[in-house]
């Protein structure tokens, strides 16, 4: 029966049948021509020149009914620029790319801070949120050009800004509307299917669905996603028996796995989220999900059989690195966007983790005794101290991170500032 179980609302599509690849490429292509697809890819300059990385590009560029990718490039000087580009090459025509550190985005970002609008200066969150932005900008520009339909024109007529979560079908609603996905560039054995199952829910508009977030197993020998694991689900936990049944906790709670950076939206949300700068930007994600749409317009795609990425070091004596700055940043995200910083976490929600960390390392035990894996209590105890640590710092940051603007709120203070986008594009 778990086939048949939706969670909060929100439809869950699992992955039932192992052996069924994903539709013809002619199909795909035919629902694409209506919903064209926009595949935005924050690169880090680690990235780069990775085995990974060639086979990710290697099955992208055999997607026909992708229509653009977008590739933010960070933490690179400007003479890496060209040996980064080559990464890419495989993609030709389709593929954009935006420097983070351009002159262009710097130009873009001083107009907001002027304007007294949040700025970062890096962040996975940044990377996306610029690459948003030069999405919204390039399909504008297509729309002005008559190659898209005019719903997908950035900011069309009378977008006044985000509608509340129980509007029918929320912000600038419309079957007629482009498709933007985005995922990482450290996927390992990268799967091809993977962000067929990711859009392909957006692109029948017959089901209604405008927000899809992908979810996987992670396990090789053992089970990986700790942070997952040892410190998010036990967190949702006990927010969840200090503050009550809140809406957005049990909305949060219901995706199989909230930290996975695969998602898809159509133009029309985009252009209404504001997101955190770092690594908080799939936890601040969700809220404005839920802020902006009601859970019939949500799904979670199950996209791949086993899924494996670049895995960061724990860093237990570092909190500024890896997996402990990770847990920093999306706690406090967490605690912070979930509560609008008015509730008082402080007074319990570590003893109240505390425990459920404990039996989620229980329970993970017994899962990799049920299936082969091996198991490291040591280690993964060591996690859970440094997850621990990493929530007692949280704790000590502002109640709610300040979020990158959405882009229809910075076009309302800055007219024309998201067309000034485009002079961050840069080809082949």
């Amino acid at each position: 029966m778990t086939s048949h179980y939706h969670p909060a609302g929100i439809t869950t599509l699992r992955r039932l049948q192992t052996s069924a690849g994903p539709p013809p490429d002619s199909e795909l292509r035919r629902l694409a021509s209506v919903r064209p697809v926009t595949l935005v890819l924050p690169c880090h300059a680690r990235d780069l020149g990775t085995e990974s990385l060639a086979l990710m590009v290697q099955e992208l560029a055999a997607t026909p009914w992708i229509s653009r990718f977008i590739v933010g490039l960070d933490g690179l000087e400007e003479s890496g620029l060209p040996a980064a580009k080559a990464c890419f090459a495989a993609l030709g025509e389709r593929v954009s790319f935006l420097w983070t550190d351009s002159p262009a985005a710097a130009a873009v970002e001083a107009r907001l801070k002027a304007a007294h609008e949040t700025t970062a200066a890096s962040g996975k969150g940044r990377n996306v949120w610029l690459c948003f932005g030069l999405a919204l900008t390039l399909s504008q520009a297509q729309a002005q050009a008559g190659t898209e339909t005019p719903s997908d024109s950035a900011f069309p007529s009378g977008s006044d800004g985000p509608s509340p979560s129980n509007h029918e079908s929320g912000p600038d609603s419309g079957s007629r509307t482009g498709i933007v996905a985005v995922h990482d560039c450290d996927i390992r054995a990268y799967p091809r299917e993977l962000p067929v199952r990711l859009c392909l829910p957006l692109l029948r508009p017959e089901f209604g669905f405008r927000f899809s977030k992908g979810f996987y197993s992670r396990h090789s020998d053992r089970l990986h996603g700790r942070l997952m694991r040892l410190l998010v689900h036990p967190l949702l936990q006990a927010m969840e028996m200090l503050a009550g049944p809140v809406p957005v906790l049990q909305f949060i709670r219901a995706f199989q796995y909230p930290l996975a950076g695969e998602t898809a939206m159509d133009m029309g949300l985009l252009r209404h989220l504001a997101i955190p700068a770092g690594w908080g930007l799939e936890m601040g994600l969700l809220h404005q999900i839920h802020r902006l749409l009601p859970p019939s317009a949500v799904c979670q795609a199950g996209l791949c059989a086993v899924y494996d990425h670049k895995h960061q070091d724990l860093c237990p004596d570092d909190p500024g690195s890896g997996l402990n700055r990770m847990a920093r940043e999306v706690s406090a995200t967490l605690l912070g966007t979930v509560s609008g910083g008015t509730y008082p976490w402080r007074e319990g929600i570590l003893k109240t983790w505390e425990p459920r960390a404990a039996e989620a390392l229980r329970q993970a035990e017994a899962e990799s005794l049920m299936n082969g894996l091996s198991f490291d209590r040591g280690q993964e105890a060591l996690a859970i101290r440094t997850f621990g640590q990493a929530l007692e710092n949280a704790l000590e940051l502002p109640a709610a991170p300040a979020l990158l603007p959405s882009w229809a709120s910075a076009e309302r203070l800055c007219p024309g500032i998201v067309s000034q986008l485009a002079a961050a594009e840069s080809k082949l």
